[in-house]
Order: C-alpha cells, then sequence, then structure tokens
C-alpha cells in the first residue's frame, strides 16, 4: 500500500480521490495528545483551554475527537470558523494551542494570541514557527514525530525522528515521541 504524508490526505479527500489509508490521522492525533501529555506534566499545566489550529481538516478532525474521547475539552479552529476564534478565546486563562495546520497559519492569529500571556504551543507543522510568531508565548514545544534512525538526517526539529505524517502504527511506540522545547 501507499502512505500519504503531509497535505495529501487532505488534497486527497477533499477531491474525493480513491485512496486506501494506513491510518495516518490516527496515527498523527496520537502522537499529539501524547504531546500534549508531556507538556501539561512539564509544566504542571491545569485547569485551561486547549484550541487546535487546523482541527477541521482531515487529521484535526482525528485529534479533536481523540482529545474528547481521553476528556480534554478542545476548541477545533479552522479557515470556515476562524472569526469564531475570537469570540471563544479567553486572554485571561492558561491557553495550549495545537498547531497541525499549515505553515503560515499560526501568523494569522498572532494579534488575537498577544492578548494573553500564559500561552503554550505545540507545534506539528513544518517548519517550526518563527522567532515573531512565537516571541511572546509563554512556551513552545515542536513535534519532532517519534524516535527513529532516519538516513540521511532530516533537518532542523526532525533530526533522530520520524516526522508525524509519516508513521504507521507497525513502528508507533507512543513513549518514543520527541519534542523540541523552542522557547
Amino acid at each position: 500500500f501507499i502512505n500519504y504524508a503531509g497535505i495529501l490526505p487532505s488534497i486527497i479527500k477533499k477531491r474525493k480521490l480513491p485512496s486506501k489509508q494506513s491510518g495516518d490521522a490516527l496515527m498523527v492525533s496520537k502522537v499529539v495528545l501524547q504531546a500534549l501529555k508531556k507538556v501539561i506534566k512539564e509544566n504542571n499545566l491545569k485547569n485551561f483551554s486547549l484550541y487546535i489550529l487546523g482541527g477541521k481538516g482531515h487529521v484535526g478532525k482525528e485529534v479533536c475527537s481523540l482529545f474528547s474521547k481521553q476528556k480534554f475539552q478542545n476548541y477545533p479552529i479552522d479557515k470556515d470558523n476562524s472569526e469564531d476564534f475570537n469570540s471563544v478565546f479567553d486572554k485571561n486563562k492558561l491557553t495550549i494551542i495545537i498547531d497541525i495546520s499549515r505553515k503560515g497559519t499560526l501568523s494569522k492569529y498572532i494579534d488575537i494570541l498577544k492578548k494573553n500571556k500564559n500561552v503554550y504551543l505545540i507545534n506539528e507543522v513544518y517548519p517550526e514557527p518563527s522567532h515573531e510568531e512565537i516571541k511572546f508565548m509563554k512556551a513552545v514545544y515542536h513535534i519532532q514525530g517519534v524516535k527513529a534512525l532516519i538516513l540521511p538526517s532530516l533537518p532542523h526539529g526532525y533530526k533522530k525522528a520520524l516526522p508525524c505524517c509519516a508513521i504507521i502504527e507497525k513502528n508507533f511506540n507512543e513513549e518514543d515521541v520527541l519534542l523540541t522545547k523552542l522557547k
């Protein structure tokens, strides 16, 4: 079988092209869930709002569904409801943003996010966010993927890891989720 990665699954689904996927959205959601749990534990976070950028896309729906099953109330934010973000965003509450959208999407929400000094970002998007996008945030993590030997080695935040978009069930182990703290 062929395992499509990156934005290809979303495009294939949107265009209703025939495809047999390996469950990639579920694998990505499991990695993102483990990353969230690690960030919560490392920072002792409680009573927070959780927003998922790209939460209505191919992977985003799976992430939001898995989070709900794990009792994490979350707000999916995507291009079709981005105006709603301003009305649901609480600038006075501890906030976790998980970005599983596309390069550049985070920058569209910077003006809103700057209003809150307690924003934690967990990024799953390639490439990592720019300094300008994250300079006001309390902490920023980049999901590298899962521990793996990749030859040749991948660049930047993906060294020694298999990116989420390439994970299939056979090589996924939840304890092996790698995060890089960018800030």
